[in-house]
């Protein structure tokens, strides 16, 4: 699979802890406290992994949060995934975590990225890729001998920031099925996001926005356990000053299941791009999972 000529970059961006409703922070800031994020980030890049016989890339980034993770904090991360060749049915990611603040060494852990079957208390139905399909994932969880969340806490943010990296002049940024824009008349404002548009004259890719994530406990060994539930996420979508290529996306996910330390969530949306004229191009993707550094 040929780099792709347009793309979507990728950061998480910051991780916050947000009080009263699911919106408010959006028009009020003090309704949102930002976690210190020390210098601790782990960023690693694998372009020819197998599974079976099929072949795919992955770029996988993250870092742990808060002053002293050990006492209390947590971990947050994105992984890209890119299915270069072949078919691949999973219902499980491997994320790879560094095995504490400022470790070099490894460990992968895997998640369920498929709701959980309440008739069997098992991780549900594999899911299945094909040759060009694209994925990302967020996966984090809580740390520390005496973790605590600030009381009034009600939802525990992840901000990612997409940026449009060599898209066409003619591409227009749309959500919802095209319902919404960013501003305007049709300005998405609070809402909740479903789905991503970018629709040019050839080609269009959209990213969608599932709305259910898991939760669960990380076990004595360090895995992500079957999940204990799956919820539902609320994502918001802001303008980024200044820059007219870029959005922030917030993934909001419910403090309730995340009162101590050892807990898990997982989120996995898809990419696709849909062409609307016969293109020679090498296409489109979000390539990109990396880190922001301040």
């Amino acid at each position: 699979v040929a780099s792709p000529e347009f793309y979507f970059q990728a950061e998480v961006h910051g991780f916050a802890s947000i009080n009263a409703t699911d919106s408010a922070y959006l028009t009020n800031m003090q309704e949102l406290k930002g976690s210190a994020i020390a210098n601790n980030s782990y960023r690693a890049i694998d372009g020819d992994l197998t599974d079976g016989d099929a072949t795919y890339a992955r770029i996988t980034a993250g870092q742990y949060v808060g002053t002293d993770p050990s006492v209390s904090g947590g971990y947050i991360g994105m992984a890209s995934y890119l299915l270069k060749n072949g078919t691949i049915s999973t219902n499980q990611n491997d994320f790879l975590v560094p095995d504490g603040p400022l470790k070099s060494t490894t460990t992968s852990k895997k998640a369920c990225i498929a709701e959980l079957d309440t008739t069997t208390n098992t991780c549900g139905a594999a899911l299945t890729y094909k040759t060009g399909d694209f994925k990302f994932s967020l996966f984090g969880f809580t740390t520390g001998s005496s973790f605590a969340l600030p009381s009034g806490v009600t939802y525990l943010g992840i901000r990612t920031k997409l940026t449009k990296k060599n898209f066409p002049a003619d591409v227009e940024v749309t959500f919802n099925g095209k319902a919404k824009t960013l501003a305007g008349l049709t300005a998405i404002g609070t809402s909740d996001v479903t789905s991503v548009e970018l629709t040019g004259t050839n080609r269009s890719l959209t990213m969608n926005f599932p709305q259910k994530y898991n939760v669960g406990d990380i076990t004595d060994v360090g895995e992500a356990s079957t999940p204990t539930a799956t919820k539902d996420v609320k994502i918001k979508v802001a303008a980024v000053d200044g820059d007219a290529d870029s959005i922030y996306v917030d993934y909001l996910f419910d403090a309730a299941d995340l009162q101590a330390a050892n807990k898990y969530f997982v989120y996995d949306p898809t990419v696709s791009e849909v062409s609307t004229a016969v293109s020679t191009g090498s296409g489109m993707g979000v390539v990109a999972a990396l880190l922001h550094r301040p």
